[in-house]
């Protein structure tokens, strides 16, 4: 039995106060999204996106809620090794597009499954509605009980992370580090280093300067006039 009273019937199968909220984000966003698709049904790449968007909101849903049990319960699952930096499995023939079609059952038929960007903010630009929806999913990723359900369930992040990022929210508690990257390459700005003809000729669009239009220099000077020649 739920612990929270429903809002909606279709969020009747959440358990916990603090998946209730994010419910709340959810059904708001949804709603926004809806109501965009509903007189663009024309733009089938922005509604195959969109329509992915609300799955992705809805998996985030039922997982931050299943989390939230198995944690009060302490039956959470043990963290699997990482397996960053190591080889990927072969893929057999035809078994990625078997699995795409199992996790993404709306992905079409004849051509790949649409992709998320990754910018952030992006849903935010695309359809500036959804903002309603970001108190309430502020509100659940500040909570104290959700702060410590990360630090014992890494797994919470990977599920609000990416939601986050559609509305560029950022937090020092569910960012991730950044990476360290190899410091580039100085590029080498000095004239004499390039070849004559690259410095000499002038590019597409350049004018060479002795055709260049010569505007006089001005200056204020203060009288009746107000601009007077300098040289």
């Amino acid at each position: 039995m739920s612990e929270t009273p429903a809002f909606h019937p279709f969020y009747s199968h959440i358990r916990t106060p603090l998946a209730m909220q994010f419910a709340w984000s959810v059904h708001v966003i949804r709603e926004a999204i809806g109501r965009f698709c509903q007189f663009r049904t024309h733009h089938t790449a922005a509604m195959a996106i969109l329509a992915l968007a609300s799955w992705r909101l809805g998996r985030a849903l039922n997982g931050i809620d299943a989390l939230m049990v198995r944690w009060k319960a302490g039956t959470l699952p043990k963290p699997r090794p990482s397996r960053a930096g190591q080889p990927r499995e072969p893929v057999p023939e035809g078994g990625e597009e078997a699995r795409i079609r199992r996790i993404r059952p709306w992905a079409p038929d004849g051509g790949p499954a649409p992709r998320l960007s990754r910018a952030r903010g992006w849903l935010l630009r695309m359809v500036q509605p959804t903002a309603q929806g970001i108190p309430a999913f502020e509100r659940m990723i500040d909570d104290p009980e959700f702060r410590a359900l990360l630090q014992d369930a890494p797994q919470a992040g990977r599920l609000v992370r990416p939601i986050a990022g559609w509305f560029a929210i950022s937090r020092p508690w569910l960012d991730l580090p950044r990476r360290t990257r190899a410091p580039r390459p100085k590029r080498d700005i000095n004239p004499a280093s390039r070849p004559r003809d690259a410095r000499d000729t002038p590019g597409p669009y350049q004018v060479p300067r002795k055709w260049r239009l010569q505007i006089p220099k001005r200056s204020w000077d203060g009288g009746e006039s107000g601009w007077e020649k300098s040289g």
